[in-house]
């Protein structure tokens, strides 16, 4: 279609450029740029930047399902497993730095 670009009139010109730009832009976004509502229905209001970077929204109510959902299956509270995670990021650290690890203060 490019390649005949040069011999179409200026009217034609625009609208294929209109539908050109908005296709990349969309691409390039993501296809589910537009959408305001997860797949349940519940607003996206939770903007999540990871550490490589990437950025994603998420709907509060699903997130909170899920965590919910996968502190049942794992039988720890929240504050259990925060505490849990934060010993295992602490031992390896120590471990990073050449430092004994102390397996016997592992929290119950």
């Amino acid at each position: 279609m490019l390649t005949i670009f040069g011999l179409l009139g200026q009217r034609r010109r625009a609208k294929i450029t209109e539908i050109v730009s908005t296709r990349r832009s969309i691409r390039s976004r993501g296809p589910n740029a537009k959408n305001t509502l997860c797949s349940r229905g519940h607003p996206y209001d939770v903007v999540v930047i990871k550490k490589n970077g990437q950025i994603y929204r998420d709907c509060r109510e699903c997130r909170r399902h899920h965590k919910a959902k996968f502190l049942a299956r794992i039988g720890m509270t929240e504050s259990e497993y925060g505490r849990r995670r934060r010993y295992v990021r602490r031992q390896k650290i120590l471990a990073g730095r050449g430092l004994p690890v102390v397996p016997s203060l592992v929290p119950k």
